[in-house]
């Protein structure tokens, strides 16, 4: 048994082997909005440029701080990956237009900040472009296959736990609690316009375009996003784009976000898929 130290004791520096993270901005489209987040990168040279995974967060008014997750440490260390975690109209943190810069019909605005984000990666001579994968949880699961289903050319695979995929049903299903809360941030879905909007970016209805590999993962118990939003993915998925890889893990028990030991599977299959659609891709893809 080999055990490696990650960090010293408190108050001291931080292990060599800990990553590097570096504040980055970029312009997003067509606007040129400053957008910003954080990027987490191994500190030993790489022999080729690293692939990519960009974390979006949920809310989707949370925000993304300089924190390391953990289970980052294989793929910044062991997989010669970045970790970038985005920042994109809707979050917090950086004034009221900001946070408020996603509501009702403003969401586009997400999707150009990601755009512009795909820019940057690509003008990065030590990242490669051809080698990214978008993930998240709850809101930023829908906002990386709402992305993946508009660039899919720009994308190499995608990884969701949790996440809506149409926010119409999504709010149709709300529970009492949270309607004022969804209307403020999606708009009303009694409103005939607004509703029609929403379907234009609900994820099935894109299905045809989501020709990159899909991981998706969701608690059959899930109040807050039922597993349905899922299912209706799936069917749409197999029945529009049936050449996608298509994966996915449901936790019997498990409500939003899956516990115990299919947490830590969860984890195990999404390296693997990460490894085989990204890592290795342009091999055959099944």
């Amino acid at each position: 048994l080999q055990i490696t130290r990650w960090a010293h004791e408190p108050n001291k520096d931080a292990d060599e082997n800990l990553p590097l993270v570096e504040r980055i901005e970029w312009q997003s489209k067509p606007d040129g909005k400053t957008i910003g987040g954080w990027m987490f990168k191994s500190k030993k040279s790489a022999a080729a440029p690293r692939a990519v995974i960009i974390e979006f967060h949920g809310g989707p008014s949370e925000q993304s701080r300089p924190v390391l997750n953990y289970n980052d440490l294989y793929y910044l260390n062991d997989l010669d990956t970045v970790v970038i975690y985005p920042n994109v109209r809707g979050s917090r943190g950086t004034g009221k237009s900001f946070s408020l810069g996603d509501n009702g019909e403003l969401r586009a605005n997400q999707l150009n900040d990601v755009a512009g984000l795909l820019d940057w990666i690509k003008k990065q001579p030590n990242l490669d472009s051809s080698r990214v994968m978008l993930r998240g949880f709850s809101y930023g699961g829908y906002l990386a296959l709402l992305a993946a289903s508009r660039f899919p050319d720009r994308i190499a695979a995608v990884s969701a736990q949790a996440a809506p995929t149409n926010l119409a049903t999504l709010q149709a299903n709300d529970p009492a609690w949270r309607v004022g809360t969804s209307r403020t941030e999606f708009g009303d879905e009694n409103n005939p316009k607004i509703k029609q909007g929403l379907e234009k970016i609900a994820v099935p209805n894109m299905a045809s375009n989501l020709k990159v590999p899909i991981l998706l993962a969701h608690g059959e118990l899930d109040t807050q996003v039922p597993a349905s939003e899922a299912r209706q993915l799936i069917a749409a998925v197999e029945k529009q784009s049936p050449n996608t890889p298509l994966w996915t893990v449901f936790g019997k028990p498990d409500k939003h976000g899956l516990g115990g030991v299919r947490s830590f599977y969860h984890s195990l299959l999404e390296t693997v898929f990460f490894e085989k659609y990204v890592l290795r891709r342009g091999e055959t893809n099944k």
